[in-house]
């Protein structure tokens, strides 16, 4: 797991997160967060919250995120792109 991720969801009644205050409204600069604009804990991203951290970015329903890296399989569509290397050779 890479961090956790405040995300607002403002739209309604959509249950659709819309963006992330950290990095859209630019509170990573004034908040402690990883290379990922991520807090490294949960404990972290729950105490800027209840301290007012987030004033400063859009309102909305704010919603905690665990964000994952995962590798993800090559589409068969990515498989049949030559390479520039083999595309060179023919």
């Amino acid at each position: 797991m890479e961090g956790f991720d405040v995300v607002v969801l403002w739209a309604g009644n959509s249950p659709d997160p819309e963006h992330s205050p950290l990095s859209c409204n630019l509170l990573a600069e004034e908040l402690p967060t990883n290379t990922y604009c991520l807090f490294q804990t949960l404990e972290q991203a729950q105490d800027a919250l209840n301290n007012g951290k987030f004033a400063k970015g859009e309102q909305g329903t704010f919603r905690i995120f665990a964000a994952y890296i995962v590798d993800w399989p090559e589409s068969p569509a990515q498989s049949r792109i030559p390479s520039e290397s083999s595309a060179d050779q023919h």
